[in-house]
């Protein structure tokens, strides 16, 4: 990566919903980033007592403060940031979660040195998965992706986009949960993804402060078996997945209702 280079500007986009001092160690984990040009849009979701960035030091960093008045969700939030953004490189970041101080740096160097490469993704550290191990059977021996079953391994916070390239997918908005994994298969579909296997995330789950992947309650697991049939769905009228990977997410889905009634004794509603 040569000095031109590190004049293109990548876009941050960290959306955000009463996450208190998460989502501050957050902000400083994109302020801190060792690569120089960087643009940070926080999207305030509609929390309760809004964001207040008056005695955060941003270091000369720009920096957008969009607000939702109601809460929109994440695909949306995110979506908003994206429209908002200027840089030619966008990736994002979940509030409670944070990057290491080089994750832009390494995955910049990456798509500088790939024109190929649409997207490029890193090694996630899991709080509660502290020694997983990567299957790399799903990728080829240049690290591109080629098999949607990967997805279990990718992680919005390890990656970065060509924003043109982001442009083609964007989030579903009509997901309140998933569109994460929604962005990931279709990138995997329609965009050269390539993945590089060292650290560059940290994903603090299981904190308990109102996680959207929280599985805790009724209603709860409900909204997951309905996001997930959406999900099904909105791919397969895409034409983003085959009929044998919509058969075996149909197969998930099925385990995920009898785990359903097996917690709660009742069949979930999936209309």
């Amino acid at each position: 990566m040569n000095t031109n280079d590190i004049n293109e500007l990548v876009s941050v986009v960290i959306p955000t919903c009463d996450r208190g001092d998460l989502f501050y160690r957050a902000l400083r984990s994109v302020i801190e980033q060792t690569y120089p040009n960087i643009e940070i849009i926080i999207v305030d979701d509609g929390s309760t007592r809004k964001v207040d960035i008056s005695l955060v030091d941003f270091k000369e960093r720009s920096f957008i403060l969009k607000r939702n008045e109601k809460k929109q969700g994440g695909a949306i939030s995110r979506n908003l940031g994206a429209k908002c953004s200027s840089g030619k490189y966008i990736c994002f970041l979940d509030d409670d979660d944070y990057y290491y101080a080089d994750k832009i740096f390494v995955l910049m160097k990456e798509l500088i040195d790939n024109n190929n490469v649409d997207v490029v993704f890193g090694r996630l550290d899991k709080k509660s998965e502290p020694n997983r191990i990567v299957d790399t059977s799903c990728i080829s021996s240049e690290g591109f992706i080629f098999n949607k079953r990967f997805v279990r391994f990718m992680h919005t916070n390890t990656s970065l986009y060509r924003k043109d390239k982001f442009d083609l997918i964007k989030f579903d908005e009509e997901l309140s949960k998933f569109q994460d994994t929604q962005l990931h298969i279709e990138s995997i579909k329609y965009l050269n993804c390539k993945y590089i296997d060292k650290s560059v995330a940290y994903w603090n789950d299981n904190h308990g402060m109102g996680q959207i992947t929280s599985m805790s309650g009724k209603e709860n697991h409900m909204r997951h078996i309905q996001n997930y049939l959406k999900l099904i769905n909105n791919l397969r009228s895409r034409k983003s997945i085959s009929f044998s990977y919509s058969l075996y997410m149909r197969m998930k889905f099925i385990y995920k209702i009898i785990l359903f009634v097996k917690s709660f004794h009742i069949l979930p509603d999936i209309r």
